[in-house]
């Protein structure tokens, strides 16, 4: 009984401290993010990109692949033109960001889901 405590009271602390990570990008976190993975916020602006939150909830989710530049996480930024593969869902309709799976970067798995903000042109 004491066991099943003690895993139980460790399971309640993981779960919260997943929950207390969650949450998404600001646009104030996504300029860090972006300054922090030496991107020129207005840089990007400037030659005409825009930073996008929560586009996989929004009208952004059938967003043309060919528009995004960068993959905005909540710890992370990739280039696009960087990915070593882009899984689709469905392959033969495969050209929004709604249709990925996940994206390859080396090592690095990113699922859809974790895509909190995006760099579009």
């Amino acid at each position: 009984m004491r066991g099943l405590t003690i895993v139980t009271f460790l399971m309640v602390m993981a779960w919260m401290m997943e929950v207390s990570y969650s949450g998404e990008v600001t646009g104030a976190g996504a300029a860090k993010l972006l300054v922090q993975h030496e991107y020129n916020v207005k840089a990007l602006k400037q030659s005409g990109h825009k930073v996008l939150f929560g586009e996989l909830t929004g009208a952004g989710k059938r967003m043309n692949l060919d528009r995004v530049k960068l993959v905005i996480t909540k710890t992370k930024v990739f280039d696009l033109n960087k990915a070593d593969h882009v899984q689709f869902k469905h392959p033969s309709a495969a050209k929004a960001l709604v249709d990925v799976a996940h994206l390859e970067f080396g090592s690095q798995l990113i699922k859809a889901s974790q895509i909190e903000a995006l760099v579009v042109k």
